[in-house]
């Protein structure tokens, strides 16, 4: 019993040892191979993206292989930093990387695998596949795309999903194309819950715009249009405003107001309407030159407010300060 424990003992350990063993075996002759047929190996690869005399970008990854010096380099936990204008950057890093750096300021790039693009100004942006086009300078996701914007003060972030992202490194906008849905907390913990055709985020600021039929969502309340721009402070992260241009409409538990414009106040909960506002409230409607509403929509104030009666309503009251019209119908 003693000899057999001390066999084990023994040999336990070689035999754990011997699939790393074959592992790393495997590996080297893999490794003797790429090299004996000119294959290219590089470990902790670094290279630089150049456009003419300006640089286009940067690339790193833990390893490199390309089949020869025509071959695109093949990149293993790759990262590139692409720099944009004006001083913008974005960062993405993904699984394994594909590279083709070659004559006539040709640096086309592709990224897949659990793919996360970082904007300088704070955005994150998490696809399956991204692919750079040199010529275009654009960085393109054509399948589903998660985005996070900048954390507020709260800790609170813009969270949008969509389809089909495109990032244009010369204007510094990176658009989503398809089916947007949208969610940010605003104030007193409301949830405004936005979807629309299309979202256009800035690669500068943090401004948002959302394209195509709008629909907001604020509790009870219920705003469409066909653009809506989120406007945040100057350098910050706070959320500011909303704008609805275009012809707006808001619907409430007991209210209908339509408008050119609307002007959502996150820090005082005011909604301002502007260019021919009206508001239908309880079968009464009021114009004027300007309508509000405060505290969420609890309270409407109109500036220079003018009632607005119909004929229909007109003649009603006409007979009823007047008897013989009502008998003679005239």
């Amino acid at each position: 019993m003693l000899i057999l424990v001390v066999e084990v003992l023994i040999l336990g350990p070689d035999e754990l040892g011997i699939r790393e063993a074959k592992e790393e075996i495997h590996e080297k002759v893999k490794l003797t191979k790429e090299l004996a047929n000119g294959a290219q190996v590089m470990g902790d690869f670094h290279l630089v993206l150049s456009r003419g005399e300006k640089g286009e970008g940067e690339v790193w990854g833990i390893k490199a292989t390309r089949v020869d010096a025509a071959s695109p380099w093949v990149i293993d936990q790759v990262k590139v930093k692409f720099f944009a204008e004006n001083g913008a950057t974005y960062l993405v890093t993904g699984d394994q990387g594909t590279v083709v750096s070659g004559t006539k300021n040709i640096n086309d790039v592709q990224v897949k695998g659990n793919v996360i693009t970082h904007s300088s100004n704070g955005y994150v942006f998490k696809t399956d596949l991204a692919n750079y086009d040199s010529n275009s300078r654009k960085l393109i996701s054509p399948g589903k795309v998660d985005v996070v914007g900048p954390p507020d003060t709260n800790n609170n972030s813009l969270t949008v999903v969509g389809e089909n992202m495109v990032a244009d490194l010369t204007s510094n906008e990176i658009e989503i194309k398809q089916n947007v849905h949208a969610k940010k907390s605003i104030r007193d913990n409301k949830i405004a819950n936005i979807t629309s055709h299309r979202a256009v985020f800035s690669g500068k600021s943090n401004a948002v715009k959302f394209y195509g039929n709008v629909i907001i969502d604020v509790q009870s309340l219920r705003i469409t249009g066909p653009v809506a721009t989120f406007n945040y402070k100057p350098n910050s992260d706070l959320l500011d405003t909303m704008v609805i241009t275009g012809g707006s409409r808001v619907t409430d538990n007991d209210k209908l107001a339509t408008s050119e414009r609307v002007t959502v106040h996150f820090d005082d909960d005011r909604y301002v309407f502007s260019g021919s506002p009206r508001v239908v409230q309880n079968g009464d409607e009021l114009v004027g030159d300007e309508i509000m509403f405060l505290n969420g929509g609890k309270q409407v104030k109109v500036l220079n407010a003018r009632a607005k009666i119909d004929a229909e309503d007109l003649e009603k009251n006409r007979r009823k300060k007047d008897p013989k019209v009502e008998e003679t119908g005239k």
